[in-house]
């Protein structure tokens, strides 16, 4: 069972944060780049204000994706970050919270599609901004990260208990037919695997 992140989570929260804070480079205000201006300017010109309307973007498509049946905007947020976060700097604290964004979107439709590559590839994205988020500056997204986390590697262990559960059913079935056999054997006086009772 995929765990779901309502309006009240910390992660949309945090996404709400974002957005609030991230502004049109152009005009100045946080609603209008989903359609129009963000082609006002384009990624060979303004590189770091294409990939902020960018990351507002796929922020947007996340909280829609939530609320949707389908996985469409889920999938546009994730090519979107693809794009956009490779033009933000390693080390700034813009790329750590846009990789959070991008790894909760891959831990929702990896929930969704009970796909274990995509969950994997989660966590990846969120340890590798939670490696770069500073507890003591940034406490929302540092926390929102470690919670991301977290409900990523709740599925996976989901997903993980099931396997060995099913491993296990398998495994005592084995070793029930095998005691079975044995038994059965002990019962008609021949041992299982006895040569001198087996000839």
């Amino acid at each position: 069972m995929a765990t779901r992140l309502g309006a009240g989570t910390p992660i949309v929260s945090a996404i709400s944060a974002w957005s609030n804070r991230r502004r049109c480079p152009l005009h100045g205000r946080s609603d209008c780049c989903e359609r129009g201006c963000a082609s006002d300017f384009h990624q060979g010109t303004f590189p770091a204000d294409w990939a902020d309307a960018r990351i507002g973007i796929a922020t947007a498509l996340i909280v829609k994706g939530e609320r949707e049946p389908t996985n469409d905007s889920l999938q546009r947020s994730i090519t979107i970050f693809e794009e956009a976060i490779p033009l933000y700097d390693r080390e700034s604290q813009v790329w750590a919270v846009s990789m959070t964004l991008y790894g909760s979107a891959l831990g929702i439709l990896g929930g969704r599609r009970s796909d274990r590559e995509m969950l994997d590839r989660s966590t990846s994205v969120l340890q590798s901004a939670l490696d770069h988020l500073d507890r003591e500056s940034d406490p929302l997204f540092w926390r929102n990260t470690e919670m991301g986390l977290g409900l990523v590697q709740f599925n996976l262990a989901q997903r993980d208990d099931a396997q060995a559960i099913g491993k296990a059913i398998d495994a005592l079935r084995e070793k029930n037919i095998a005691n079975a056999q044995v038994m059965t054997g002990m019962l008609s006086g021949r041992p299982l695997g006895c040569r001198r009772c087996d000839r």
